[in-house]
């Protein structure tokens, strides 16, 4: 297969079938703790970079087997809200297999185009992150397209809380000595707190990454920031 992968066992979504919409490392971002290494194609606007009836026909052959599976999700290597055929995908699985929820996990840049969020409106659960709240922090650790306006960024993931019916898992990745200072944690828990996430996800380094030797953020120094955040709901990710 070539966009289809798993069943795996995921941390957060129990036994997951993968879906690579992206060509490998395609992204709007080139994130400092990304573990599929740096991007190489740095892209911004969404496009049909793979057709959704190639996509669609793997999908066909797997799901027929009626594979053990407790989610259909929307991951891998690149950004999966650039494909613009991915409401094509969502609309397929849900028409033709309702037993699997779907998944999308993204960094939520492309949330801030109305189309865009109207595309994965279908989605059980829709996984974003937010890992700074101010445009310094953000570039040290996202290292974004220039295209990208933070603001617009932010303002995206309140709007697609507003219409979005499913779960929204708020993912938030600490590296030590970048985005966990006290003003900075008291600033994501203000813009957590405007978007109103279902849950909160605090995660950290356990792989390799795309900039080599992060410090590797405690467990303590994890516990003590989920405490800070409270009243908000969090959960620890990371191992």
């Amino acid at each position: 297969m070539s966009y289809i992968f798993g069943p795996v066992n995921s941390r957060r979504f129990g036994l997951s079938l993968g879906i690579d919409m992206m060509p490998p490392k395609t992204c709007n971002l080139d994130c400092i703790y990304c573990e599929s290494g740096e991007t190489v194609n740095f892209f911004y606007e969404p496009s049909d970079y793979v057709k959704a009836v190639d996509i669609i026909n793997e999908l066909k052959q797997v799901l027929s087997l009626n594979p053990v599976a407790d989610h259909v999700t929307f991951a891998g290597t690149g950004e999966p809200l650039l494909n613009s055929q991915i409401g094509d995908v969502i609309d397929f699985v849900k028409d033709n297999y309702p037993q699997y929820k779907i998944v999308v996990l993204t960094n939520g840049i492309l949330l801030s185009n109305p189309e865009v969020r109207q595309k994965i409106l279908k989605a059980d659960i829709v996984a974003p992150s937010l890992d700074a709240s101010t445009y310094d922090v953000f570039c040290l650790m996202t290292r974004p397209n220039e295209k990208i306006v933070f603001d617009e960024y932010v303002k995206g993931l309140i709007e697609f809380r507003k219409i979005f019916k499913g779960k929204i898992f708020l993912e938030i990745f600490f590296v030590p000595g970048i985005n966990d200072s006290h003003d900075e944690i008291m600033g994501l828990k203000k813009l957590c707190t405007q978007i109103s996430p279902d849950k909160i996800h605090l995660n950290s380094q356990e792989r390799p990454s795309a900039v080599k030797n992060l410090p590797i953020m405690r467990m303590e120094r994890l516990t003590e920031i989920a405490q800070m955040f409270l009243p908000l709901e969090t959960e620890i990710i990371c191992r």
